[in-house]
């Protein structure tokens, strides 16, 4: 059995592997293009990523070769924190935490509500995590109103002025200029 931790970036990961005595047997860093190809390689094989902004297709692809689990970014970090950190480090860590059955799981969607995040425009954070209520303030606080950018995705037609506070999401809408 083998241990792959996943530091995963926007064009390549780098990818530490770990045999059942805990020895270094890999490491590399792989373009994202290529990651299928050396999954196959340790096909059966227990993996952890990190959850990030791309997770989803990455994990996806992994998935069909490994058992993947989509590691907590938060709490991988109060574990192994260090005053050195590089990806190297990173993806050992994850490997080890794997090996060592400590990884906290993010919560990865099923399919159909990926789908409708993606419609809504809706970030990939779980509700449960700090990050959300930030990307909750910011859309509150921002000029446009992230909420009146899923209507107006959702029910088409022209955009026009709020005639509410887009602090509380409300949806109303100004007659139209004559």
């Amino acid at each position: 059995m083998y241990y792959l931790g996943i530091d995963v970036h926007k064009r390549d990961s780098y990818i530490a592997v770990l045999n059942d005595d805990g020895d270094v047997v890999e490491e590399v860093r792989v373009p994202n293009a290529n990651l299928d190809d050396f999954a196959q390689q340790y096909a059966g094989s227990e993996a952890a990523i990190e959850a990030t902004s791309n997770y989803y297709t990455i994990y996806d692809r992994l998935s069909n070769h490994l058992d993947v689990v989509v590691a907590d970014p938060y709490q991988t970090k109060a574990t192994g924190s260090a005053e050195v950190k590089n990806d190297r480090l990173d993806a050992k860590l994850l490997t080890q935490l794997r090996r060592a059955g400590m990884t906290t799981e993010s919560y990865v969607p099923p399919d159909e509500i990926r789908e409708r995040r993606a419609l809504s425009g809706q970030p990939n954070f779980c509700p449960g995590n700090r990050l959300w209520r930030s990307v909750l303030v910011d859309w509150r606080h921002s000029p446009d109103g992230k909420c009146e950018n899923v209507v107006q995705t959702t029910l088409g037609g022209p955009r026009q002025p709020a005639t509410a506070s887009v602090s509380n999401c409300s949806l109303s809408r100004s007659p139209p200029p004559e």
